[in-house]
């Protein structure tokens, strides 16, 4: 899935544009506060399908050969980072 990863102020910036695009099939908006991954947005279609994919990974009946499969390609496609130290803390206006 193509990943655009911007600071959250942009998306604010630019927020229906984002939304507009989140909405297409595959692609994926991963949002940055301080220059650290926080949040994903995605279609919610992409989501339900996403949801699914884990349910059925996730029950007993599924083979461990698939499992281990789609666990292979989740571990290749994470962002690693290491934890804040401080929450993130958010302005009220």
């Amino acid at each position: 899935m193509p990943k655009k990863i911007i600071p959250i102020t942009q998306a604010r910036k630019d927020l229906f544009k984002i939304a507009e695009n989140a909405q297409k099939p595959g692609i994926q908006y991963v949002l940055t506060i301080n220059g650290r991954p926080e949040l994903i947005l995605m279609s919610f279609q992409g989501y339900s399908a996403l949801m699914q994919a884990i349910k059925v990974l996730k029950s007993p009946k599924t083979p461990a050969s698939i499992k281990k499969k789609f666990s292979n390609l989740a571990q290749q496609d994470m962002i690693l980072r290491e934890e804040p130290t401080e929450p993130y803390k958010v302005r009220e206006r």
